[in-house]
């Protein structure tokens, strides 16, 4: 009997579980990574790595556990080969720990690959399918844009103003089942946003209330200050327990950039230097009525930081440029800090409860358009210094939704309600759209999302970023079922010598098409030399010829199955861009 015993424990025993947190990847290069532990019942842990899952020819690496630092330790690996599988597992005390996983490292920089990123905010309940799917799609990174569970009310608001009670935050962080599983092999880059940080801007808690005098609604916003040891906390804990890359200037905040091939990410804070919203709001007691009227100081960076982006968007030579934000970009929500105000004395659906147009307008103004002089900086010196394929990855909004920058100014991706109690933002927001005047399909989000052009999808989703190499770059919105809510194709621009040039529109027919299309050139175009591509929906080109251009030109596609294709002609300094379905013949 107690042979029998010994035998069925014997799995046990081989693969015992000494890590009570993690293992979390993060600060993956094209040659190092780093991966985090809590291992409170040793003082050693040894990481083995291997390129195949046998481990046949394992290398390894032992660090001390930390006591003083909540027996964590983040372990360093480097002189890895770039763009390859690496598979790990955890040594201590002799037997094999349970939780083991993989990790790919990156291109080489300025390689041009196809690859996957996948992008998300906003976790507070237990519903955690969408990272069960993010798994299955093996993406290099997850950018998480913030608001990594909500310890603002799921402990307190005044979390922050003690260094233990944000360790037991980033606990609950790591604890989060189908979550922490999917980070054994999916690699993370995080900066906290207002739930999970120190409020919403700055050091403040600001909320926007009303009251009823008979049938008088009065309007107001509270501020309350937390203490500045709360932002030292925060920070402290990113640094101690997550495994982060190089940050440029903690005293500003937890900001940072790296590459991923011909991809730069610059991830920012967009909570640590912004001026409080209240601030941009000014009250008339006489008329009951508040105005947006923000002067030149009131700004989302901060100039350090500002000063920062500008200068590593310049100088970097990646191919396309993802700036994360932990709240959205789009120009466009100025429309809807208007409206709110028009209709600030009335009560509206606000998600699932009610609140003035006066909340609706304060909601939108804690986003970049609330901060018109930071917004209008950066278009400004993205446009004079030509800095071609910048685009916006964003969250907090609770909403899924895709731009291709016609409205938001640049692309944007806002991918914002990986698990939320409602997911009806923009729905709501349609359906106003009669009393604003506009469609908001057409003015906000063209690229579609939850509720949106007739999309009755309102479950979790998350944001994926698919890289074609050079050519072009996808943005999708997949839903917790893996079902493509939306998604928008963008190409590169092409670079001349004078400058990056703005893509003109290729007019294709028949559209739908059978053998053959026909395109018609703009007059721009006519005579110069070209290249001429057509991109299937994997984003693969599929045939390629150089030409001279003719006002209209002839396209047998008799050899291509049918689908949905993309058109791209460049000449030396024009571009153009057009779209086809191919149906087959009858």
């Amino acid at each position: 009997m107690r042979l029998l015993l010994a035998f069925l424990l014997l799995p046990a025993l081989c693969e015992a579980q000494y890590i009570s947190h993690g293992p979390v990847i993060g600060a993956v290069t094209d040659s190092s990574c780093k991966i985090f532990v809590r291992c409170p019942a040793s003082d050693m842990v040894e990481l083995q790595y291997a390129t195949d899952s046998s481990f046949s020819s394992p290398r390894s690496v032992q660090v001390p556990v930390d006591a003083a630092n909540d027996s964590t330790a983040i372990i360093k690996l480097s002189n890895l080969e770039a763009f390859t599988r690496y598979f790990y597992r955890f040594n201590i005390g002799g037997k094999t720990d349970e939780r083991h996983g993989f990790f790919t490292t990156f291109p080489t920089e300025n390689t041009s690959a196809h690859f996957t990123l996948v992008t998300g905010s906003c976790q507070e309940t237990d519903n955690m399918k969408v990272f069960k799917r993010m798994a299955e799609l093996e993406p290099l990174l997850f950018l998480h844009s913030g608001d990594f569970t909500y310890p603002s009310y799921q402990l307190n608001d005044s979390y922050p103003a003690n260094y233990q009670t944000v360790v037991q935050s980033w606990h609950r962080k790591y604890e989060e089942k189908r979550m922490h599983r999917m980070l054994y092999k999916v690699p993370i880059d995080y900066v906290n946003d207002d739930d999970d940080g120190y409020g919403t801007e700055q050091n403040y808690w600001l909320n926007t209330r009303y009251k009823k005098e008979g049938s008088k609604i009065i309007n107001y916003i509270t501020v309350d200050t937390l203490p500045v040891a709360g932002r030292y906390n925060v920070n402290k804990a990113y640094s101690n327990l997550f495994p982060h890359y190089q940050l440029p200037d903690t005293a500003n905040g937890l900001y940072h950039n790296y590459r991923v091939g011909n991809v730069e990410v610059f991830f920012l804070d967009s909570r640590a230097n912004a001026a409080p919203y209240n601030e941009a709001f000014v009250y008339d007691e006489k008329s009951n009525n508040w105005s947006f009227a923000p002067d030149s100081s009131h700004r989302i960076l901060g100039r350090a930081q500002m000063n920062w982006l500008k200068s590593s968007l310049k100088k970097s030579d990646a191919q396309w440029k993802i700036i994360v934000s932990g709240v959205p970009f789009n120009k466009s929500l100025k429309k809807l800090v208007d409206f709110g105000l028009m209709f600030q004395n009335y009560e509206l659906p606000y998600g699932k409860s009610t609140a003035t147009g006066f909340k609706l307008a304060t909601s939108f103004a804690a986003y970049w358009a609330g901060y018109p002089q930071s917004q209008r900086e950066l278009l400004s010196f993205v446009k004079v210094h030509s800095i071609e394929n910048v685009l916006f990855v964003s969250g907090d909004s609770h909403h899924n939704v895709i731009d291709d920058g016609g409205n938001a100014g640049l692309p944007e991706l806002n991918a914002s309600g990986m698990s939320v109690t409602d997911l009806s933002l923009a729905f709501q927001i349609d359906k106003f759209s009669s009393t604003m005047g506009y469609a908001v399909r057409d003015s906000f989000w063209n690229g579609g999302g939850n509720g949106l052009g007739n999309n009755p999808n309102f479950n979790n989703a998350f944001g994926k970023i698919e890289v074609f190499g050079n050519d072009s770059l996808r943005l999708s919105v997949v839903d917790e079922n893996g079902t493509t809510i939306a998604k928008t194709t963008l190409f590169a621009e092409v670079e001349t010598s004078a400058r990056a040039v703005k893509p003109m529109h290729l007019v294709v027919y028949p559209n739908p098409a059978n053998d053959q299309i026909y395109l018609q050139m703009s007059e721009d175009l006519v005579n110069e030399s070209a290249i001429l591509k057509v991109v299937n929906s994997s984003g693969k080109v599929v045939f390629q010829e150089t030409t001279r251009v003719r006002s209209r030109h002839t396209l047998s596609v008799t050899h291509l199955p049918a689908g949905i294709y993309q058109l791209q002609l460049a000449t030396a300094t024009k571009v153009a861009f057009g779209k086809f379905v191919l149906v087959g013949r009858q």
